[in-house]
């Protein structure tokens, strides 16, 4: 099956941007661009005008937060502004906790590659838990 929702990629690590890329290719997106800082994430925004970005918290010349914060000053036409996901490798909860009131809906714990059972245990616990609106 194929989708065409536009996803941005923001991440300065280039193998990090290649494997969301290849994933989300063999989920089915068409449509997805790449940005490797903060600058170049803002120009894709009003660019390309992504369904969804996915978002580096730690982006240099403008971080995640501040992409999520300027993004709402651009123009997106008759397009709708992206839903984001900012993502860390780094487990920071204050970072996060400083992004929820500019739009994202909710905090999620970090995910562990090595236990796929402990990460949908987690989700499924914290989705029930959680309060946000989308």
């Amino acid at each position: 099956m194929e989708y065409n929702a536009k996803i941005l990629i923001a991440d300065e690590n280039p193998g990090q941007r290649q494997l969301l890329r290849d994933g989300l290719a063999r989920a089915g997106y068409r449509f997805i661009e790449e940005a490797s800082n903060g600058d170049e994430a803002m120009q894709k925004l009003g660019r390309f005008h992504p369904d969804v970005a996915i978002v580096d918290i730690w982006l240099s010349k403008l971080d995640g937060i501040g992409v999520l914060r300027n993004s709402a000053k651009l123009d997106y036409g008759r397009d709708k502004r992206p839903s984001f996901i900012i993502v860390s490798m780094v487990s920071n909860q204050n970072i996060f906790l400083e992004a929820m009131p500019v739009e994202a809906l909710r905090y999620r714990e970090p995910l562990r590659a090595h236990s796929r059972d402990t990460s949908r245990q987690t989700e499924k616990s914290h989705n029930s838990s959680c309060n946000a609106t989308g």
